[in-house]
């Protein structure tokens, strides 16, 4: 004999479902939309093939292990959700264990009924979010335009170089110090081939470069803010430009922040996504660009990239965004001057 299943048990499962779906592709919708990432690219397919059936799973778990089991997971996958979405730090993990956690417990299946407009809300937010930061900028800060008649001063900062001169000794090395020396000549650049950093880490030679610093006991004070975790909080090379009547105009990624040390100076500050994920869709493989998309998501959260270190390494793919050189040369044709 048949048995006819309910309106009510067929819309347990499916709200169930639902929740799952929206709580896994909150994150990925976010990022996807701040990185204006193509929607219809193969390998979305794949993060979202993967999304339903974690999310099926999931809801077939719910009939059979203990609802213990089920709230631990739960409150495991909403925590993740959050650390990847907010970057949070210690104090807003311990905070949101706490929080959450008697919270699933209490409610049981209400919590995913309740939990489906929360979630549907805060994915139109990040939507809405995304909308303000066209070119994968982040944050503009303006401040009051002052002309001095100076001309204006463009330090461009590259890393991952190194002096010419210390280039090791393999057979490729002589070949390419050639090349690179005829574009320097030609282009007009002075190339000091000795020059090297005293620190392995881009934070601590920046600091010690800025704060004309050559000892063993720089200490670099990071601080944990939003999505930009390095902050430079002093600046002695900004100084001398400031007190010189120089005003400044930042173009950054959110590796590490110069707009800090000088506020009352700081004419814009433009504040790049990083690394450059639109590199990945030269990758021939999909599912390699799907990794790599994977890989980019998780490493946004600064706990999540220290708790599976060695686990989940940095994709290889270019840190460069031209945008932000074309923003430049735009700024720099319409500036009258007196900028760095």
């Amino acid at each position: 004999m048949k048995t006819k299943i309910s309106d009510t048990q067929l819309a347990g499962p499916l709200l169930i479902f639902v929740f799952y779906l929206i709580l896994c592709t909150y994150p990925v919708l976010g990022f996807l939309w701040r990185r204006s990432y193509p929607f219809m690219a193969a390998e979305i397919f794949v993060i979202f093939s993967v999304i339903v059936t974690l999310s099926l799973l999931l809801t077939a778990l719910h009939s059979h292990v203990r609802p213990s089991v089920m709230v631990l997971l739960t409150s495991l996958l909403i925590v993740v959700v959050c650390l990847i979405q907010f970057n949070l730090q210690m104090e807003g993990l311990l905070a949101l264990v706490v929080v959450i956690t008697p919270l699933v417990w209490v409610l049981k299946s209400r919590f995913h009924l309740l939990g489906i407009p929360v979630l549907a809300a805060m994915l139109v937010g990040a939507w809405a979010d995304s909308l303000q930061h066209p070119d994968n900028l982040e944050r503009t800060v303006a401040g009051n335009s002052v002309e001095s008649g100076k001309p204006p001063v463009i330090h461009i900062l590259l890393d991952g170089f190194i002096g010419i001169a210390g280039l090791p000794a393999y057979p490729a090395s002589s070949i390419f110090k050639e090349e690179v020396n005829r574009f320097l000549q030609e282009y007009g650049f002075k190339n000091f081939p000795r020059a090297y950093s005293r620190y392995p880490w881009t934070g601590s030679s920046l600091y010690a470069a800025m704060n004309f610093r050559n000892d063993d006991n720089n200490k670099f004070l990071w601080e944990a803010q939003s999505r930009q975790r390095h902050v430079l909080s002093f600046n002695s090379y900004f100084d001398v430009l400031e007190q010189s009547g120089y005003r400044f105009n930042i173009y950054q990624t959110g590796h590490l922040n110069f707009c800090h040390s000088n506020p009352e100076s700081l004419e814009k500050c433009w504040n790049y996504v990083h690394p450059n994920v639109q590199t990945i869709r030269q990758v021939p493989s999909v599912a390699k660009r799907a990794g790599m998309l994977a890989k980019v998501l998780v490493t946004q959260s600064f706990l999540l990239t220290k708790a599976t270190y060695g686990l989940i390494t940095d994709p290889a793919i270019a840190v460069h965004d031209p945008q932000p050189l074309k923003n430049l040369q735009k700024d720099v044709l319409a500036s009258p001057g007196d900028r760095v």
